[in-house]
Parts: C-alpha cells; sequence; structure tokens
C-alpha cells in the first residue's frame, strides 16, 4: 500500500509518470525493458499491476514546495 504525508498539503504519489493514489496498492514486476510500464487498472485483486526496468522501481512523493522524497520499491 502506498503512502505519504506532508504537514502542509498531501503530496503527489507516482511511479515513473504514473500517479498513485494514497493508499492504493500496486505490484510491479522487473523486466529486461527500461522504463515503467501499467500492464492494466484495477485486477479482479484491487492492485495495478505494473512492468518496471531494473532499478526504475521507485515511488517518488512531491509535495506544492517541491520537496521530494523517495522508496525503492521491492
Amino acid at each position: 500500500m502506498v503512502t505519504a504525508f506532508d504537514s502542509c498539503a498531501a503530496p503527489i504519489i507516482r511511479l515513473g509518470s504514473f500517479v498513485i493514489a494514497k493508499g492504493e496498492t500496486i505490484k510491479s514486476n522487473r523486466t529486461g525493458q527500461p522504463g515503467v510500464r501499467l500492464l492494466n487498472d484495477v485486477s479482479s485483486d484491487n492492485l495495478r499491476h505494473f512492468q518496471v526496468g531494473k532499478g526504475e522501481a521507485v515511488i517518488t512523493a512531491t509535495d506544492p514546495s517541491g520537496n521530494v522524497g523517495t522508496a525503492l520499491c521491492r
């Protein structure tokens, strides 16, 4: 589950160029191709599935002031 917070306003959460909703559950599978690709919006198990290139499974949270935090998905 993806969660981020800021004392001023909710940050924007992304995996690659895709915006992730607060509390959304995602699954990423590593692939030999670079980039982040959405496989499906929401599956029957309530997950959004992505394929990601090696080292690109990084979630970023950006607050309205432009501060950025990152987390590597495993």
